[in-house]
């Protein structure tokens, strides 16, 4: 991983055309990172990868964007953790909420007590849906 890294957008995607595999997974990628490989990130940006190997390899991260919870989103400690890791550094969480689905975010206010959780109600059900006029925010402190 380059170390000069300070911003970095995650999408998952198929990484397989006609059945020839055109670039890694980035989950395996990010399965063999280590502490301290991301000494100068500070905006982590994802959709539909895991967020927290991120997290704990403790990067000076400010803005995590891409919490997309659903009526199947579970807390579990590894999230907790997770944001507790990076919980010094952390000002905002950005969290999208399913728009059926209006999930507890005290947890993540709990890990990461000096972080703003920015929740985003989806219009569509589908985290690539966002743009002008298709997310509502509200900020909690």
């Amino acid at each position: 991983m380059n170390p000069t890294i300070e911003k970095l957008t995650l999408f998952m995607c198929d990484p397989y055309v006609n059945g020839v595999l055109l670039f890694r997974d980035p989950e395996r990628l990010l399965g063999e990172l280590k502490d301290g490989d991301l000494p100068n990130l500070r905006e982590f940006e994802f959709v539909d990868v895991g967020w927290t190997p991120i997290c704990m390899v403790k990067p000076p991260l400010q803005i995590l964007s891409g919490l997309w919870l659903d009526e199947n989103f579970k807390v579990t400690s590894a999230h907790r953790t997770a944001l507790e890791a990076v919980s010094k550094t952390l000002t905002t969480v950005r969290v999208t909420l399913w728009d059926v689905c209006m999930k507890e975010t005290a947890w993540i206010t709990r890990a990461a007590p000096n972080a703003t959780v920015v929740k985003q109600a989806s219009v569509g059900g589908n985290p690539l849906d966002h743009g002008p006029g298709k997310t509502e925010q509200k900020h909690e402190r």
